[in-house]
């Protein structure tokens, strides 16, 4: 959701094109989380090299992925954009909102905050602040 609403808000401001999303990463360490869908790296890779040559055979020379899967993502993406630069000669930039937020991530307390501070200002309707409790984990975390 926060990506989504990230692109829009850019497309509104830059008469820009958003593209579907792509609702899958790898993410194997959400796992534990029932409805988690993780896909393999070379699939991430391949998905987002075939959304870029797509979108460069219709013309489109530039794009920005945009990352809501945090920094395990990252790399895959690059590996893709940088291969879409090289092959179709297209501009391919990723954007990162946990990144550029790592200023103000350094005062809180656990990487939730962040998701959850993008969630009270995009759907404030979806957050209820009563459910919030301060987690402290037993023993070491890894």
């Amino acid at each position: 959701m926060v990506a989504i609403t990230l692109a829009e808000e850019a497309a509104r401001k830059t008469g820009v094109l958003v593209a579907p999303p792509v609702w899958t990463g790898w993410s194997p360490l959400h796992m534990a989380l029932p409805g988690t869908i993780a896909i393999r790296t070379k699939i991430l890779i391949e998905l987002l090299f075939v959304i870029i040559k797509s979108l460069s055979q219709h013309g489109f020379k530039k794009s920005v992925l945009l990352n809501e899967h945090r920094i395990v993502n990252v790399v895959w993406m690059q590996i893709a954009a940088q291969r879409a630069q090289e092959e179709f000669k297209v501009k391919t930039v990723i954007f990162d909102p946990y990144y550029m937020s790592k200023e103000i991530a350094k005062e809180l307390k656990h990487a939730g905050e962040t998701e959850g501070s993008y969630m009270l200002y995009i759907h404030p309707e979806l957050s209820d602040l009563s459910k919030a409790t301060d987690y402290s984990p037993e023993g070491d975390v890894i």
